[in-house]
């Protein structure tokens, strides 16, 4: 995700939706609970699909996004399942972060 916020520093339209969600599911796929509840064996069938969709989703969004072909439709369907941070700027994952 660092790699892809440096060198897509003035993304619009279809993908910077992308890059938004690809950060969205990086976020969430490190949400420190699914982990704490694979260890801890409680909920760990759901923790660990929860943390392989996460995963699937943005190794999905980031293999459409360098081939240039990103499917819009797969991407409302990521979006609408995960809103979370409705603002969130991909650019957060730059040196520089998201402009102000």
């Amino acid at each position: 995700m660092i790699a892809l916020a440096e060198n897509e520093r003035d993304a619009q339209g279809l993908r910077r939706r992308a890059l938004n969600q690809m950060a969205r599911e990086v976020l969430l796929a490190q949400a420190s609970d699914w982990g704490f509840l694979m260890t801890a064996g409680t909920a760990t069938q759901y923790s660990c699909k929860r943390t392989k969709d996460h995963a699937h989703r943005f190794l999905t969004l980031e293999r459409e996004l360098l081939s240039g072909s990103v499917n819009e439709d797969f991407l409302k369907e990521c979006e609408w399942k995960d809103n979370i941070f409705p603002n969130i700027n991909y650019r957060i994952f730059s040196a520089e972060g998201a402009p102000s």
